[in-house]
């Protein structure tokens, strides 16, 4: 079975991810990819983009695991923007490596308005890291607590694209999800 993505808005169909903000996310997964009229087609809506932060690894460390994949936990420190609030975020969160090679992870963090207001999240994603040094993951965070600014997160799911260079630079995006 293959799983084949592509993005629809209303009239239109676009082949860059970058067009998928405020579009449907079409997943067709193709019985037979040889014959398109075979498929089980489902849409989801994302919201729309809500923030973007940068930061920087600041520790890492090796957890045992028994019985298990490699374990590392890993913490950052950020700052960006979210529902256009200046935030500072401080994270940790911990990847099993799965037997395929790809990568499973959970953390919770807080972010931090300007005037001192906190919010508490939790999350999961799944991604890879490349020979070079590099990681990308895509998953959901969670809010439980938020202050009045950010309080609509605690409603949605804010779903996240996270990467991490050779240095340990981090860049995340998120989007809401009704």
């Amino acid at each position: 079975m293959s799983c084949n993505w592509r993005f629809r808005h209303e009239s239109s169909s676009y082949s860059k991810p970058v067009e998928l903000l405020n579009s449907f996310l079409v997943v067709s997964s193709a019985l037979n990819p040889k014959d398109s009229r075979n498929f089980n087609e489902r849409t989801f809506m994302l919201g729309e983009k809500i923030g973007e932060i940068s930061g920087k690894i600041t520790m890492q460390r090796v957890l045992p695991n028994l019985g298990g994949g490699p374990k590392m936990e890993t913490s950052f420190q950020a700052s960006g923007s979210l529902l256009g609030v200046n935030v500072k975020e401080t994270g940790t969160y911990c990847t099993v490596v799965r037997p395929d090679g790809t990568q499973y992870g959970e953390g919770q963090g807080v972010t931090m308005t300007k005037d001192g207001k906190i919010a508490t999240w939790t999350g999961h994603g799944v991604g890879t890291m490349n020979k070079d040094g590099t990681a990308s993951y895509r998953g959901a965070i969670y809010y439980q607590t938020a202050p009045p600014k950010l309080s609509r997160l605690t409603k949605v799911a804010v779903l996240f694209e996270y990467a991490i260079d050779a240095d340990g630079n981090t860049h995340s995006e998120y989007w809401e999800w009704k």
